[in-house]
């Protein structure tokens, strides 16, 4: 039986590829501590979907952690939101399992006005 683990997942999918540091500061605290981790980056996946099914063959997690870096694109000529698309994702890894999901990042911002 696998080890539980964390599993930590890059959802920003805009292009250029920004590097999930939040993320990684998480993952590395994480590793520190002695928990197994494993990352996806779904920047570099063309099939989202199949990149979530192949990451849960490889053992079912304790907690998948969202990084969620913006909430929508920041034009206000298109005024694209990500929150549907992150609502996707979170649907697909419920599909996929019963471990608690948690959501964080930069689009987590508090305000203060």
């Amino acid at each position: 039986m696998p080890i539980k683990n964390i599993l930590l997942i890059n959802t920003n999918v805009a292009r250029p590829p920004v590097s999930p540091v939040g993320l990684e500061y998480v993952g590395e605290a994480l590793v520190g501590d002695g928990v197994a981790t494993r990352v996806l980056d779904l920047s570099f996946e063309n099939d989202w979907t199949e990149a979530l099914r192949k990451e849960f063959k490889n053992g079912e997690p304790l907690a998948v952690g969202l990084s969620v870096r913006n909430t929508d694109d920041c034009s206000s000529a298109s005024k694209r939101s990500f929150l549907p698309w992150i609502c996707d994702v979170v649907n697909e890894i419920r599909k996929l399992t019963s471990a608690y999901i948690i959501l964080g990042g930069a689009g987590f911002q508090e305000n203060y006005s």
